[in-house]
């Protein structure tokens, strides 16, 4: 800007200015560095650095998004435009190196985008292995009562997400979760015998449609049961 001493190069307050001291701090630009040379017409040299992402699935994407090599953004660019890759990228990314690997191998990836995109963003938490072995709401002694529902033993992680995903239209996946969310001694109740779990499920198995989400009833019955999910 123009002063009567000369010009001036000042940081710009307002919100305007906080968004693009933001961006600037974002991209490790010292602003205050950046004033001082401008000021004194010097060159300021900007450094953008590029890395490499994590990208589980890793080839089977290029075959997925077909042209994402002409995108200008590439892949990236891909998620944004379509946001089932996004929500899967997004789940595999909150779970676990082996529990992402399971994942992948249950339906392939692309029936992950096809078909489970918004369960696997919304139930990431529940997808847990331990061991070689899935790590069940209410543990060991839970294996025989999750096997009974899903007929699919524990110890075949891949074989029991599929399960999850595809059962009953997701519903025991919400369930599983909602049991997930709990603390171990609710846990331990609420998947005691599969008689129980089953006489807590099914009053709840009929009421997930569209204006309520299983994510949306599941939370509902815990807190109808009294059995709040932990904060």
């Amino acid at each position: 800007m123009d002063t009567p001493l000369g010009a001036s190069v000042e940081i710009e307050d307002g919100p305007t200015g906080e968004f693009r001291q933001g961006v600037a701090a974002a991209l490790g630009i010292d602003g205050v560095a950046m004033q001082d040379a401008l000021q004194s017409v010097r060159s300021f040299t900007v450094e953008l650095r590029s890395d490499a992402a994590r990208l589980v699935g890793g080839d089977a994407w290029n075959e997925i998004v077909s042209g994402a090599q002409t995108l200008p953004g590439g892949l990236a660019e891909a998620f944004v435009r379509d946001m089932r890759l996004a929500r899967v990228y997004a789940g595999l990314s909150l779970v676990g190196p082996e529990a992402a690997a399971a994942l992948v191998a249950s339906t392939g990836l692309r029936g992950l985008v096809e078909r489970h995109s918004s369960q696997l963003v919304r139930y990431s938490a529940a997808f847990v292995i331990r061991d070689g072995s899935v790590a069940l709401p209410g543990g060991e002694p839970a294996s025989a009562v999750w096997e009974n529902f899903l007929h699919v033993k524990p110890a075949r992680p891949a074989a029991f997400f599929r399960a999850l995903l595809e059962h009953d239209g997701g519903k025991v996946l919400a369930f599983y979760y909602a049991v997930s969310q709990c603390d171990p001694r609710r846990q331990a109740y609420l998947v005691s015998s599969t008689a129980q779990a089953a006489r807590l499920y099914q009053p709840k198995s009929g009421s997930c449609d569209r204006q309520n989400p299983p994510s949306t009833c599941s939370r509902n019955w815990l807190q109808q049961k009294r059995l709040s999910p932990r904060r």
